[in-house]
């Protein structure tokens, strides 16, 4: 509730954050990287990111510095609490955040957004959208065909394909 006694007066419609899912290994550091909502320009935001602090740690010395200065960092809570006051361009990069995982796991299983400290809102003229964070799935490459050139005047044709390969 607010002050005013009317509840949550944020719209239905959530801003998205978008980030690739990644497969985690105890040990190994990630980034997370965020990009803004690819449909909707926000002139600001403000969120609380919470992560499992028995699965993954931020890694505070390997963020840049002005940017660390900007956040709340509660480790002990897993909590991190960011703010912007400028414009988020669809599909742009918004931040990129280090994190150690100290258990294997899925980032989508470990990080979410949050209204804990800092209430998760996307300002977007006049409207205040809640914020959320949407996963998506690295996808494997399809089959390409590069430069294909078949030609009546030539007896054979040679047709390049680039194919990805799974480990």
């Amino acid at each position: 509730a607010n002050g005013s006694g009317l509840g949550d007066t944020r719209d239905q419609q959530e801003y998205l954050l978008q980030a690739e899912n990644k497969e985690l290994l105890a040990g190994e550091t990630y980034l997370l990287t965020i990009y803004a909502d690819p449909s909707l320009q926000a002139e600001g935001m403000q969120f609380t990111l919470q992560y499992d602090p028995k699965k993954v740690q931020f890694e505070s010395s390997l963020t840049d510095s002005l940017l660390l200065s900007m956040m709340g960092v509660f480790e002990e809570e897993g909590l991190l609490t960011l703010s912007w006051a400028s414009k988020m361009i669809p599909e742009s990069m918004v931040l990129s955040l280090p994190f150690k995982a100290l258990q294997r796991g899925e980032i989508a299983d470990i990080i979410q957004i949050g209204d804990r400290i800092t209430r998760s809102d996307a300002y977007i003229g006049e409207r205040t959208l809640p914020v959320n964070i949407a996963f998506t799935e690295k996808t494997v490459n399809s089959p390409i065909v590069l430069n294909p050139y078949p030609n009546p005047f030539m007896e054979k044709v040679n047709i390049l394909i680039q194919v990805s390969l799974l480990k």
